[in-house]
């Protein structure tokens, strides 16, 4: 059964099954799987309206790592609130790309002297619009974490230049992030920082590197199966066409 949770700046947490979107300062918590949690925002966007973002809360033994920040330090904050409320240990917080929809808690987490971890290229990108960066970074296209039971991986440019995955064996998930897209996408979104010509050869070697997966998580909207990276590569089809 999946359990919704909804978390709230406060540390107040309420079940909630009705499938409305929430207000900013709340964040969702959805167990999608045995020890695999989906947590969500929402933020208003000058291009896109209010849009949903989608990061992981990955449990191991008492430990909790948290894949992605929510936009802003406020749900953030409500979302550390949750793990430590469900009786967790955070043990660190990573993100997979350098936009705010994944890295805009760092400078809140890392106040808190929790780790936090990103790749040697987010890591500058984000110094260079000077902002908060990861306390730990690799560089290597493959990085096992939590004692190996999660890997962070690399697999090229996309919907940005440093954009990875993170991919949890045990449950078959692969949590694509923002390199993903929804099965309700009817574009590609934001690619103002996007390799257009790269991202399908990047799609690609997920389909091979990973088949088969469960469960395939995008960075906004619902969850699916392994059908959302045959609908990123059908989209990515469609812009290479209207670009010619």
């Amino acid at each position: 059964m999946i359990m919704c949770f909804r978390a709230v700046l406060g540390v107040l947490m309420l079940c909630s099954f009705a499938a409305h979107g929430v207000e900013q300062g709340e964040i969702t918590v959805e167990q999608i799987a045995p020890n695999v949690f989906l947590h969500s925002s929402t933020q208003s966007t000058t291009n896109f309206g209010r849009v949903s973002s989608n990061g992981l809360i990955v449990v191991r033994e008492n430990n909790a790592v948290i894949i992605d920040t929510p936009w802003s330090l406020e749900d953030s904050a409500a979302l550390i609130a949750w793990v430590k409320e469900a009786g967790y240990q955070l043990a660190g917080v990573l993100a997979t790309h350098s936009h705010e929809d994944r890295t805009g808690g760092f400078a809140l987490v890392n106040s808190l002297s929790i780790p936090t971890y990103a790749s040697l290229k987010t890591n500058l990108l984000l110094r260079e619009d000077g902002r908060a960066a990861a306390q730990h970074e690799f560089s290597e296209s493959s990085f096992w974490w939590l004692n190996g039971t999660v890997e962070v991986f690399y697999a090229g440019a996309g919907h940005t230049l440093d954009n990875h995955v993170v991919w949890l064996p045990e449950e078959r998930i692969l949590f694509g992030g923002c390199l993903i897209r929804s099965l309700a996408s009817s574009g590609l979104g934001f690619v103002g920082q996007a390799d257009l010509d790269e991202w399908p050869s990047t799609v690609q070697k997920l389909v091979e590197r990973y088949s088969p997966i469960s469960i395939v998580i995008p960075g906004h909207g619902a969850v699916g199966s392994a059908e959302l990276l045959d609908r990123t590569l059908e989209l990515l089809q469609y812009a290479s066409k209207e670009n010619h």
